[in-house]
């Protein structure tokens, strides 16, 4: 009987033999070397395989110089099963010849598929990667539970139902290699019938149109997630995942659990949203649901340097207003440059007020005078970037600007993902969250001469 085992249980700690894969077609054996050791989870949130070196007399001898090759893939038997692991390097190690220090091997994995039969694996590919998500039904307009309460004539509850449902599946396709992103559901009930604990997130599914390595797919998923977190204005981890590994001798497709350090961890500096009930920056409706999210996608891949500044906040923590200013106005600066010759804002030579012109009516409302705002931002971003011997630096200035910098182009990168519509931004803009920023900004606005001195 084939015991099920736990991300969790596999996480705390899992001894076994491991054995480094340097192909994408290699499979445990074939000379593969055979490493022995621990594979867990560190305080710092990396997955660490820390073994023994193998033949610690032969490592010393070996030349230093020899450029190190990180494996393709690492698989292993363990006291928790067998396990895959990908996206691995080679982060350290340490040879000893006498005394009573061990020589060991250090790797760091980004990936970790459990129950695997190792025996069976016969490359590095998967066939399809899928992400959980708790918290974000109501962001995408789906509910997978409901709940109805049983209250008798007093009116006191008597008893609670509560139903799970697999909601309708919506799929699109990403990109000019067919690969499928679906929008779906997973539920799963788990504990004593007294005791029941009930789990039923909102999933994305990515599907290449041909086998791939996982951290290839799972790219896909890191960018929806940074959707996620701009909406939540949090990093917004994944709860669980699952994998189908690529065998074309198993016809059930089976689905396997996955643990992925860029959608599960959150990392250190960033923080998670203060609560997943709090009303989000916008809808995935506000985007044109799914081809919103392939919208985004085209714009993550192809305007990486305006997409960055936006997403990277809420994966590595808030910088000083000073550079994020400076990465804002960069961001400004290429977007006007991007669009030159293609849209009729971009005309105007001023780039902050180029961009601001761009946005419409509700930006325009939201910071009050675009061209006083464009001026003011202009002169501090370049009084930070560049050495100009008078340039009078004010650190309240330099905070409201870079918070509406961010604000602007923010509502840049949704307006492209709404191909154009500003249902989005508008809530944006005149939600809890920002207006606020707006009002403050205009208060300083009004009280700040039109061009800075």
């Amino acid at each position: 009987m084939t015991v099920a085992h736990s991300i969790a249980d596999t996480l705390k700690g899992s001894l076994g033999h491991f054995w480094r894969q340097d192909s994408v077609n290699g499979n445990a054996g074939d000379g593969s070397e055979r490493i022995s050791g621990i594979l867990q989870l560190t305080t710092d949130g990396a997955l660490e395989l820390a073994g023994l070196e193998s033949n610690p007399e032969e490592a010393f001898f070996r030349d230093d110089d020899t450029p190190r090759v990180n494996p393709a893939y690492i698989l292993g038997s363990t006291d928790n099963g067998g396990v895959f692991l990908s996206g691995t390097s080679e982060v350290r190690s340490s040879v000893t010849i006498g005394g009573s220090k061990a020589s060991t091997r250090h790797f760091r994995c980004r990936s970790l598929v459990i129950d695997v039969d190792i025996s069976s694996v016969q490359n590095g590919y998967i066939e399809e990667v899928s992400a959980h998500w708790h918290g974000i039904g109501r962001w995408a307009g789906m509910r997978t539970t409901s709940e109805e309460a049983d209250r008798g004539q007093d009116g006191r509850l008597r008893g609670v139902s509560i139903k799970l449902s697999l909601v309708p599946t919506s799929s699109v396709t990403i990109d000019a290699d067919d690969t499928e992103l679906e929008l779906g559901s997973t539920w799963l009930i788990t504990g004593p019938s007294d005791s029941r604990l009930v789990s039923a997130p909102l999933s994305f599914t990515v599907t290449p149109s041909q086998p791939r390595q996982v951290e290839q797919v799972t790219q896909t998923l890191s960018q929806v997630q940074d959707l996620l977190n701009v909406a939540f204005q949090g990093f917004v981890a994944a709860s669980s995942g699952t994998v189908i590994l690529h065998d074309p001798d198993d016809g059930d497709m089976k689905r396997r659990d996955l643990w992925n350090q860029e959608l599960m961890q959150t990392p250190s500096g960033a923080t998670p949203p203060k609560s997943m009930s709090e009303t989000p920056l916008f809808y995935l409706d506000d985007i044109g649901d799914l081809a919103g999210i392939s919208r985004w996608l085209t714009l993550h891949d192809e305007h990486p340097r305006l997409v960055r500044p936006v997403a990277a906040p809420f994966r590595i923590g808030r910088s000083y207003a000073e550079t994020l200013l400076i990465d804002i106005g960069t961001a400004i600066d290429y977007w006007r440059g991007a669009k030159k010759g293609q849209a009729p804002w971009a005309g105007e030579k001023f780039q902050p007020l180029a961009v601001a012109n761009s946005l419409g009516k509700s930006f325009e409302d939201w910071v009050g005078d675009r061209e006083k705002w464009a001026n003011h931002f202009w002169y501090h971003y370049n009084g930070l970037k560049h050495f100009i011997p008078n340039y009078n630096f004010d650190a309240n200035a330099v905070h409201r600007l870079a918070l509406s910098g961010m604000t602007s182009v923010t509502c840049v990168a949704l307006l492209e993902a709404s191909g154009g519509q500003d249902t989005a931004i508008t809530r944006a803009l005149t939600g809890h969250r920002w207006a606020s920023r707006g009002g403050a900004l205009r208060e300083w606005l009004d009280s700040a001469p039109v061009k800075p001195v």
